[in-house]
């Protein structure tokens, strides 16, 4: 699997704009907080989330698809894996498939 770093797709920023003129900003400062919790980086070893996290594949217990989301259970932490909000987002969750020997979706 080659490295990839996380982007948030146009549409995700397009909202956080829109968002931002009605609430006054605090919309989007939680979408922002909200994504220490998403992958930064993901690569052969594993993922980084946005707060500094390094988590490995061998560590991956569970995948489970909810709605709007895929999500990669790691013991007792959960990553989303917000498919439509992350640039190149069903190829990148398709690698992550591949890595872990689980059929494409």
């Amino acid at each position: 699997m080659q490295r990839h770093e996380i982007r948030v797709s146009v549409g995700y920023l397009i909202v956080a704009v829109g968002l931002g003129l009605v609430t006054f900003g605090i919309v989007p400062l939680v979408m922002l907080l909200s994504r220490r919790n998403w992958p930064k980086i993901v690569d052969d070893e594993g993922l980084t989330l946005g707060d500094g996290t390094r988590i490995r594949w061998t560590a991956c217990t569970h995948v489970a698809k909810v709605p709007g989301a895929t999500q990669l259970v790691f013991g007792g932490t959960t990553v989303p894996f917000p498919t439509f909000s992350i640039r190149r987002g069903k190829a990148i969750l398709g690698d992550i498939r591949q890595r872990l020997g689980l059929p494409p979706q």
